[in-house]
């Protein structure tokens, strides 16, 4: 039977780990927007800042990839 606190703590932990997980869908949802944008855009400096948002999206979604991964969650 776990504690109260032990109930808290995995309450904490759910949370954490279902924010970080609607965060990354919402990141992938980001970069392919710019990258459809990139596609269609003419102006290529509207390009190049394009392809430089999808490419920070990218990272992004590493760094929350690997913080969902330290918290033993897929």
């Amino acid at each position: 039977m776990k504690t109260t606190k032990e109930k808290a703590d995995e309450n904490i932990h759910d949370n954490l780990v279902n924010n970080l997980q609607e965060l990354l869908e919402k990141n992938n949802d980001a970069e392919k927007g710019y990258t459809k944008a990139m596609k269609d855009a003419q102006n290529s400096r509207l390009k190049n800042f394009l392809k430089n948002q999808a490419a920070q999206r990218s990272r992004f979604a590493n760094e929350l990839t690997n913080e969902i991964r330290n918290l033993n969650e897929t």
